[in-house]
């Protein structure tokens, strides 16, 4: 079979660099592409996006050719990364580009329920430090750093804005592709949440749960890799 281009968004604050050590597990017919977002990694320099449509806006423009190629692809999305793919599919669905062959939501709930918000971004520096601490995807020694912290709190805090401003609707599009959405064991999803992919798509819909919590995704490389080859590869 062709290859399978596998775009990968990452978390809030996170870089592209996150999905490096996906590579030595990764099927060789999965061609594995990190999608680095303004304001980190090799675009440090660029202005970050404050606003989800926006970074839509901006995701589009940065692949839409790959996209319209007939190449088959795939998302695969964290957090808010998961929130980045659910409205890449509506934009590109309603703009009748092709859809991906399978969709992957990892530690992000179905977006038609409502979920409890802390608007981490309207909280002083201190109570989000402390907030971010608790998350568990921030190292306590990134607070050691002052430079670090200058340079990387505004873009944190504008990346928990965009997830924290998520709109949500009753109203669902379902698509015509396989989802699987991935859940830590030790995650505060709801079973309306966790459950609520199945109404996304005509297709195949599956959970799969990992040790750990939001942040499995550090921990568990290997058997997050082993279902995407699954799914991608050896289901098709």
């Amino acid at each position: 079979m062709s290859v399978i281009k596998l775009f990968c968004f990452p978390y809030a604050g996170g870089s592209a660099m996150i999905y490096d050590k996906w590579k030595p597990y990764l099927d060789n017919r999965i061609e594995l592409i990190p999608v680095e977002l303004p304001g980190r990694g090799k675009r440090m320099k660029e202005t970050f996006k404050s606003s989800l449509d926006s970074l839509i806006e901006y995701i589009l423009d940065s692949i839409g050719e790959e996209i319209k190629s007939g190449q088959p692809y795939a998302f695969f999305g964290h957090s808010m990364g998961g929130l980045i793919v659910h409205q890449l599919l509506e934009k590109i669905q309603v703009s009748n580009m092709p859809l991906p062959v399978h969709a992957f939501f990892s530690g992000k709930g179905a977006p038609h329920i409502e979920r409890e918000k802390k608007n981490y971004h309207l909280m002083d520096d201190e109570t989000f430090k402390q907030e971010l601490l608790k998350l568990g995807g921030t190292p306590p020694k990134f607070f050691e750093y002052p430079e670090l912290v200058d340079v990387f709190l505004p873009l944190l805090r504008n990346d928990f804005k965009i997830a924290d401003t998520e709109v949500h609707t009753q109203k669902i599009n379902p698509k015509t592709i396989n989802i699987t959405a991935f859940f830590g064991q030790e995650e505060r999803f709801c079973i309306e949440k966790r459950n609520g992919w199945n109404d996304y798509t005509t297709g195949n819909c599956t959970l799969k749960y990992f040790k750990g919590g939001h942040f499995f995704i550090h921990e568990e490389t290997k058997e997050i890799v082993s279902v995407i080859n699954n799914e991608l590869i050896i289901s098709n």
